[in-house]
């Protein structure tokens, strides 16, 4: 998985009921990716097709909820495919109290409405060449949005960033990893792993010895508004775009001879 860095480090003590908080980094179109081929034997451009078309109703499976519904009063689009009327119903009716932004609400209604209603779609999609292909059959046979709304290329472009392996800024399947948009629960973006002897200084001063390796445990990238960041618990540093829980009690030194 590609991921970008602009922020310095910050070495800092956590928790451990914290850390365990950034578990499980595994993001929404991924897991998708790899079960739909799996589950309804679709190749990897038909599948990311299909996923970029999800990703551009959720803005990269971030926001569930339909945060400013077209028709004012209106309860919005709900899940993974922005279900909206009887088909938000049919969704919530399949949920049956389960968390309607859990990966196994969302993926099982999917499935259930391409392998029924939309198998036709499905069937089309199957003889997809390409991704942008495969992206035009859902957008026009299984999500139909507005005209006025369609951003095929949009949806085309998400596509292949996940099939270049690009699935920075998405959801993470972890649905502890959550914050409030407007009132409203949003998935936060998956936290990730960093080799810290790629970023930290190298010189160490003469007669100090051996620097002892630092371990970086997880980053966790920020990208949202700082006006929606929310509160992290006791002992948790923020910094621009990324993260980083190190052990306090393991100093880093720059590199330089070792001592005689």
């Amino acid at each position: 998985m590609r991921r970008t860095f602009r922020a310095a480090i910050a070495a800092l003590a956590i928790t451990s009921t914290a850390v365990a908080a950034f578990a499980d980094p595994v993001t929404v179109p991924e897991r998708l990716m790899g079960d739909l081929q799996t589950d309804l034997e679709l190749t990897e451009v038909q599948a990311a097709g299909l996923v970029g078309n999800l990703a551009r109703e959720t803005g990269n499976f971030r926001y569930l909820q339909e945060l400013n519904p077209l028709i004012r009063g209106s309860r919005g689009g709900l899940g993974y495919a922005q279900w909206t009327g009887p088909r938000r119903d049919a969704f919530v009716e399949h949920a049956a109290g389960r968390d309607l932004m859990s990966y196994e609400v969302n993926y099982g209604f999917l499935v259930h409405e391409l392998e029924g209603d939309y198998a036709h779609v499905l069937d089309r999609l199957r003889g997809a060449e390409d991704e942008a292909e495969a992206a035009n059959i859902v957008m026009r046979g299984y999500l139909a949005p507005h005209p006025k709304y369609r951003h095929l290329q949009d949806r085309i472009d998400y596509a292949t960033a996940y099939l270049n392996g690009d699935f920075d800024g998405s959801g993470c399947v972890s649905t502890h990893l959550r914050y409030e948009v407007d009132g409203i629960e949003a998935l936060d973006t998956c936290p990730v792993e960093v080799d810290l002897a790629e970023i930290r200084p190298r010189a160490r001063p003469t007669g100090l010895g051996p620097a002892p390796e630092t371990t970086v445990s997880e980053v966790r990238p920020v990208t949202r508004p700082d006006s929606l960041l929310p509160t992290y618990p006791a002992g948790t540093c923020v910094v621009p775009d990324v993260i980083l829980v190190a052990d306090p009690f393991a100093p880093v030194r720059p590199d330089g001879p070792e001592p005689s």
